[in-house]
């Protein structure tokens, strides 16, 4: 009797679609929802994953009791096609609703940087992100999940690259040119923010699932690395500091001067222990035959003329401001006569003239192992990077201050004077304190609102 019940056609077609049944369950590759329940330490049954088996819910949503019926009809229909499974009208219905209440989420996503200042918002609403929500079925159960790797998915291809990335450099060799030891370097380090996709898709997840509306997210700043491949002992080359200038405004001859005196004489000049380093020694010839374009320069601390050159005030005012933010000994520097505005973002009252045979900046490595600057322009922001070996000292800048402010300058401030003071702490517990004033002719007479205006400050 038990031979013939298993040559019973009948019986082996039932053993065949239950046997396919159960491969089917097992075989799946996991999913993101089965991992997650395996570190928990779940041993339940595998998941199958079937996205976009439905378009998304009509905006009828909550109304018209023929529509919820057509849609409960279509997607009986859709499980019986690819599953060959039928499910109770109540799991059905219950998926159904899992679904629409999804589609009905919002959340906006607000990124901040570490000094809470706002960077970007983004609207993480899943009827957006149709891939975000995925159909979870078995022979028991059906249900719609948020899937945290589809959302990972959209980080990675739509929301990082709107955030800087860190960038490395590497040395490669070196070069002497204008009588400087110059680095042959492979790139520009620069900072970006670091972008933890999985954290981020994580929160988003538990934000929605938690019924948040909003959520705020601070990306933290990932610095860029300079690496050395000479073979030359050159020190950590560690970021000491970043002078930083805005040259919006200016004409394009100047615009193009800045540029060049950045990215062509500045970049990547080493500076040995020791050395005392001449901002002018480093530009060459100042001629039109040399590529420098003609642009507006002070003359006589009032008059204005066309000058080869003009504008590169600018690259030796971003080399100051870097110079005095590692803490390094100033030898040498002139402010410029004329309150010029370019000179007010990022450090004002800190600007520093030059002019090849009179004026000079001029700065010492004390540092005991060499320096490197690198020197760009990012849009119409200037950057000049210090790098170099950490010796353990500190700097602070308490300022600005005006002649209407009380002050820790010993001396008394002039009506159109600017001033700062520079604390370096040294790591043998050294302290040295400098007073930095700028005199001009004249200073606007919002100068009281202008000095209220953090991005006129240095950020160290």
């Amino acid at each position: 009797m038990f031979y013939n019940i298993l040559v019973n056609p009948r019986f082996l077609r039932f053993a065949l679609l239950t046997l396919s049944l159960i491969v089917a369950c097992v075989t799946v590759v996991p999913t993101v929802f089965d991992q997650a329940r395996a570190q928990q330490g779940d041993s339940g049954p595998s998941f199958l994953k079937q996205r976009h088996l439905l378009p998304a819910p009509s905006s009828t949503g909550t109304g018209g009791s023929a529509t919820r019926r057509q849609e409960e009809a279509t997607f009986r229909q859709e499980l019986q096609g690819h599953y060959h499974l039928v499910l109770s009208d109540a799991l059905i219905a219950d998926a159904l609703r899992q679904k629409r209440a999804l589609m009905e989420k919002h959340l906006l996503m607000q990124f901040r940087d570490e000094r809470g200042n706002p960077m970007a918002i983004w609207d993480a609403t899943p009827a957006h992100y149709a891939r975000w929500i995925t159909f979870l079925v078995t022979p028991w159960s059906a249900r719609y999940e948020l899937d945290e790797q589809a959302i990972q998915t959209t980080l990675a291809t739509e929301v990082s690259s709107q955030f800087a990335k860190q960038k490395d450099a590497l040395v490669l060799s070196l070069k002497t040119r204008f009588g400087h030891v110059y680095a042959n370097v492979q790139g520009i380090a620069k900072d970006g923010y670091a972008f933890p996709i999985p954290s981020i898709a994580h929160a988003i997840r538990m934000g929605l699932e938690g019924e948040k509306q909003s959520l705020n997210w601070t990306l933290p700043r990932a610095p860029g690395h300079v690496f050395n491949a000479t073979g030359f002992d050159l020190g950590a080359l560690s970021l000491l500091a970043t002078g930083h200038s805005n040259f919006a405004g200016s004409g394009e001859g100047r615009k193009a001067n800045v540029r060049k005196g950045l990215q062509e004489n500045l970049q990547n000049v080493l500076i040995a222990p020791g050395e005392d380093f001449s901002f002018n020694s480093v530009l060459g010839s100042v001629t039109l035959s040399e590529g420098w374009q003609l642009a507006l320069a002070i003359f006589n601390g009032r008059s204005l003329r066309l000058v080869p050159g003009g504008g590169l005030c600018q690259v030796a005012t971003t080399t100051y401001r870097a110079a005095i933010l590692a803490g390094l000994p100033v030898l040498e520097r002139s402010n410029h006569s004329l309150y010029v505005h370019y000179y007010e973002q990022h450090g004002i009252g800190m600007d520093a003239t030059i002019f090849p045979g009179r004026q000079d900046l001029v700065f010492r490595n004390d540092t005991g192992h060499s320096l490197l600057l690198q020197a760009y322009a990012d849009g119409e922001e200037a950057f000049v990077n210090v790098y170099g070996t950490p010796d353990g000292r500190s700097v602070q800048l308490r300022g600005p201050y005006i002649a209407s402010m009380s002050s820790s300058i010993k001396r008394k401030l002039h009506a159109n004077d600017i001033g700062w003071v520079r604390t370096v702490q040294y790591d043998s517990g050294k302290e040295v304190n400098e007073a930095i004033v700028s005199r001009y002719n004249a200073l606007p007479r919002t100068i009281d609102t202008i000095l209220k205006d953090p991005r006129n400050l240095p950020r160290s």
